[in-house]
């Protein structure tokens, strides 16, 4: 009697969390997949740019396939710097951070009205090593790649947190200015200035 008051309660489970509220996490992927059902992402230029945009086309549309009538487009640029970090005993930069800032602006595709925006920042290292070109260009690549798919996750986020808001979709009070993708860009937040080669006692 012991097993089968076991196997009941098994087959009662599911329907008490659901009656407590629980939901499965393909259940909230579902609902993401119909968030993001209709998000053209605009042309970022540059070579991180166009990574940056295949990996938001990937998060933000449902295997990565935009609907013929997307309700909204994301404008985004994408900012690359570099700054040391870490100096040798011979003066020479041994470690850098990279600083990819991207700034953005979701329109609504009725009207072309501005519903939200902001910047995004994100910090990945790599090391720079002495005569070590091509292990330098390897690990600067994979701070890139790490940098953006952190980007593209942060992008996922917010934008999942705005449309799944009772108001989304309503324009902001003061329309933003357009970005304009190919105009050189400054990071948007201050950029730690790299380090100047110094004469090490130690």
């Amino acid at each position: 009697m012991l097993w089968q008051n076991r196997f009941l309660v098994f087959l009662a489970l599911p329907l008490l969390l659901s009656a407590c509220g629980f939901e499965p996490m393909h259940a909230k992927n579902k609902t993401n997949q119909q968030l993001f059902a209709g998000v053209r992402i605009d042309p970022i230029p540059d070579r991180e740019g166009q990574i940056l945009r295949m990996r938001l086309e990937d998060k933000l549309n449902p295997n990565g396939v935009v609907p013929p009538n997307p309700a909204y487009r994301l404008s985004a640029n994408l900012t690359k710097t570099t700054g040391a970090i870490g100096v040798a005993r011979d003066g020479t930069v041994s470690r850098y951070n990279m600083y990819l800032d991207s700034k953005y602006t979701l329109y609504r595709n009725s009207d072309e009205k501005a519903v939200t925006s902001g910047n995004i920042r994100q910090v990945s290292s790599y090391n720079n090593l002495t005569n070590g070109y091509f292990s330098t260009f390897v690990s600067e690549q994979d701070a890139l790649k790490r940098g953006v798919e952190a980007i593209s996750e942060d992008y996922y986020q917010r934008l999942s947190l705005y449309l799944s808001q009772p108001d989304a979709g309503e324009p902001m009070k003061d329309q933003p200015k357009p970005i304009d993708p190919n105009a050189p860009q400054t990071p948007a937040f201050p950029t730690i200035p790299a380090m100047q080669n110094w004469n090490s006692n130690y």
